[in-house]
């Protein structure tokens, strides 16, 4: 599981800014402000992956932030449907 040796499911509900770097905590920082999200894909131990990161939102109130990894195959299907 990702970030099981970091603690898991107790790392759910922690402040970001203890586990990352200064240029990503003013990432962070402008996700919240601007309640944008930023998705983009990596490589990281030859597996390509789409993270998804998005403010998280409860009754119009801004409560944090989720992130998504999500494994896509390298011969995965596009489609353009315009």
């Amino acid at each position: 599981m990702t970030f099981s040796k970091d603690g898991g499911g107790k790392l759910i509900g922690q402040n970001l800014d203890i586990c990352h770097s200064n240029s990503s905590q003013q990432k962070i920082k402008r996700l919240l402000e601007t309640e944008s999200s930023n998705i983009y894909t990596i490589k990281k131990n030859g597996k390509k992956k789409m993270i998804i990161q998005l403010p998280w939102f409860y009754e119009n109130k801004i409560m944090g932030l989720v992130e998504l990894s999500v494994e896509l195959p390298e011969d995965i299907p596009h489609f353009d449907r315009d």
